[in-house]
């Protein structure tokens, strides 16, 4: 359940079959050397990758994991019906900015493809209902407190970034003060001691990953400035034959070896970058970094030279969220729907931040769980039986117990505790958001990494980007440009990532 559908919700009630799987090379990836190596066979990765490949560069992507799509990554065997995202399910931003162009280069490329039917592609319908028990919607009285708490909670944090004068289309956050997303609406007089404060929270929460204290408020308003306005055209579209699988069919034909982690990358010597992986060693000219920032933070690929101290305190400044999700099947019919629309369920209920229910999931018997910040870090800690029956209690809280013979199938994410992710996506902390564009930064990689090492993919989004369906396609063109002065042997900065 994201942010954005439910407010608009609240404003109009108050006033992903398999398309590949990649390569599935385990050979040694040959020493090169490659104009440029790519670390992480995620959609930067992937972008990164088809990118050099069209400009007649040499390349190859080293992943750590069997597959290709990092946080993108589709089950597609749980379920008999459909295929469902563990990770990123939606393009998000689908907003106009020219006559076949969005924000979203992702859903571009894939109507472009002209696989729109193909790749089932529609557009979120954001049917929301509010349940005041199992069974049991919540009625105009019941749902007016809270959506009024939720409406103001918003509104005031992002009414902080608005006042601040922040461009969104152009904006160096450094040069703002910022504030926690509490504080924000802490000024506004939004204060936690509302009746229905955690409710009205809870989708933030569980879309970003981390308390609204530890929430950069600047951060969050750079990711909403680029969202359509309530009421407006939809911009957010599903993808039913899984997002996981749309990634993983464009690295098809790319030079891809699974299964092989990097776990060093040399770029102090004058003959480009080393990296050291199982499969043997690795030579390129640049190489464009793209793992999760969970990785580089937990050291599992160490840097020679260590990276310069302003990168690494990026690390701090943008740690991972923790969002999982629980995909459930039921053996029969248990929505209150009879229609093959997709809902998203919200239970009223005061004492504590309720999960996001995605449920009758493209008309099947199949419902997802969402659920964010220290709820999803401790269900994750306890491992997956506690994330199945957190899902189920939320659906007992929507739907009642189930019916007499009525059996469960269940899949469930691990980002928390998966060693090439530890965590979700990013968020930036309270004056953190700026550490997005040191990280994409050229003059800096210039000057202090050589035009050698290159950090692309969702951290890098200066505008705020954590959502797990967020494309980085655009970014990384801009850092591969980098890349290619450094094989040119020049030291020319380039665009600047917005």
């Amino acid at each position: 359940m994201t942010r954005r559908g439910f407010l608009r919700a609240a404003s109009a009630t108050s006033a992903a079959y398999a398309l590949g799987c990649g390569n599935s090379s385990t050979s040694s990836p040959g020493s090169g050397p490659f104009d440029v190596a790519v670390v992480g066979a995620g959609p930067a990765g992937i972008g990164a990758a088809r990118m050099l490949r069209a400009r007649g560069r040499s390349v190859v992507v080293l992943e750590a994991r069997d597959r290709i799509g990092g946080r993108a990554h589709s089950d597609n065997d749980s379920f008999p019906e459909i295929p469902v995202d563990l990770g990123a399910e939606w393009f998000i931003q689908v907003v106009p900015t020219g006559p076949s162009t969005t924000r979203n280069p992702l859903y571009d490329e894939a109507i472009a493809s002209g696989r729109a039917k193909e790749l089932g592609i529609t557009a979120d319908p954001q049917n929301v209902r509010f349940y005041a028990g199992p069974r049991t919607l919540g009625t105009d009285e019941q749902v007016a407190e809270p959506l009024a708490t939720a409406l103001a909670l918003n509104a005031a944090i992002f009414a902080y970034g608005a006042q601040s004068g922040c461009d969104p289309s152009a904006c160096d956050p450094t040069a703002f003060a910022d504030v926690s997303a509490e504080e924000a609406a802490r000024q506004a007089g939004v204060l936690p001691s509302l009746p229905w404060y955690d409710w009205a929270a809870a989708p933030t929460v569980n879309e970003a990953g981390a308390p609204l204290s530890e929430l950069s408020a600047l951060d969050l308003w750079l990711l909403a400035s680029g969202d359509a306005p309530p009421g407006g055209d939809p911009d957010h579209f599903l993808i039913r034959s899984g997002m996981g699988n749309y990634i993983s069919s464009l690295g098809e034909d790319l030079p891809v070896e699974l299964d092989t982690p990097v776990t060093s990358i040399d770029w102090g010597g004058s003959g480009g970058v080393i990296l050291a992986t199982p499969a043997g060693t690795v030579r390129a000219k640049a190489v464009i970094v793209t793992v999760p920032m969970g990785v580089l933070a937990s050291e599992q690929i160490a840097f020679s030279p260590g990276l310069p101290s302003v990168y690494l305190a990026t690390f701090d400044q943008l740690p991972m969220s923790a969002v999982e999700k629980t995909w459930l099947r039921f053996s029969e019919r248990v929505f209150d729907v009879t229609d093959d629309r997709i809902y998203l369920g919200q239970i009223l209920r005061n004492d504590r931040i309720p999960p996001g229910v995605q449920f009758n999931f493209f008309g099947t018997d199949v419902m997802a769980c969402i659920v964010g910040g220290d709820v999803a870090r401790g269900l994750a800690r306890d491992g997956r039986d506690a994330l199945v029956d957190f899902a189920m209690q939320s659906a007992a809280d929507l739907f009642g117990p189930l019916p007499p013979g009525v059996t469960v199938t269940a899949t469930t994410s691990t980002w928390t505790n998966d060693p090439y992710s530890r965590g979700s996506y990013t968020h930036a902390v309270p004056g953190g958001v700026g550490a997005r564009l040191t990280l994409a930064n050229d003059a800096m990689a210039a000057s202090l990494l050589g035009n050698r090492v290159f950090f692309a993919g969702e951290a890098c989004a200066s505008d705020g980007t954590w959502l797990p369906a967020r494309s980085v396609l655009e970014r990384t063109a801009r850092r591969v440009r980098g890349a290619r002065s450094a094989l040119r042997g020049t030291r020319r900065a380039t665009a600047r990532s917005r």
